[in-house]
């Protein structure tokens, strides 16, 4: 190669590598934008709107419930607290109560008398059940409670149980709500209601 040749060879390598420099730079240029993410994938906060407060789900392995003779077990699929206690019953045979705690649900009522209307519709808290009496609906500092009686709507067969329903906001604008699931007697109810009263985080 004579030396017109290799001057002319430089030339083209270095018109080159300077285009693609400038490429490069445009590039890293409009990824670092204000519309950028300034880490791939990770997603930005959005600040909330003026004037609404940010509700923050509760932790709900964190709470801490107890009442005498009452056991708790935590599902973390469900995010939800089952507590049991058994009592006496028939042919000395123990008889289970049992209760529910979990976050307040969206789909939900928020406030008492939504609630209460609510539960007297069959499947609405519970798939084969409703409330067929509603015997008191009663604020308590941080909630409501309802209480009355539920009813199988598959089962006309089966007896009526004392049932309870309460919301509590616990640590601001977190929600839970207890429930009854069976319950054997309007004391064991009560007892179910202090638990739930106890609820914290």
């Amino acid at each position: 190669m004579n030396v017109k040749s290799l001057a002319l060879a430089v030339a083209l390598v270095a018109t080159a590598t300077a285009a693609t420099g400038c490429k490069k730079k445009k590039a890293k240029e409009s990824s670092t934008g204000p519309a950028a993410s300034a880490v791939p994938g990770e997603t930005q906060p959005v600040a909330a709107s003026p004037g609404l407060p940010v509700v923050v789900p509760p932790a709900m392995d964190k709470l801490v419930a107890s009442a005498a003779g009452w056991e708790g077990e935590y599902n973390a699929n469900l995010q939800s607290w089952t507590f049991e206690k058994y009592t006496p019953g028939k042919d000395d045979m123990n008889e289970p109560n049992r209760m529910y705690v979990d976050a307040l649900g969206d789909d939900k009522p928020a406030d008492v008398d939504g609630y209460a209307s609510k539960l007297t519709e069959a499947n609405f808290e519970d798939f084969g059940f409703k409330w067929s009496e509603i015997s008191a609906k009663t604020p308590v500092a941080d909630g409501f409670v309802i209480t009355g009686i539920v009813v199988a709507t598959d089962d006309p067969a089966a007896k009526p149980e004392p049932a309870f329903l309460m919301v509590r906001s616990i640590g601001g604008a977190s929600k839970i709500k207890c429930k009854s699931g069976t319950l054997t007697s309007d004391a064991l109810r009560a007892e179910a209601i202090e638990l739930c009263k106890s609820a914290k985080f």
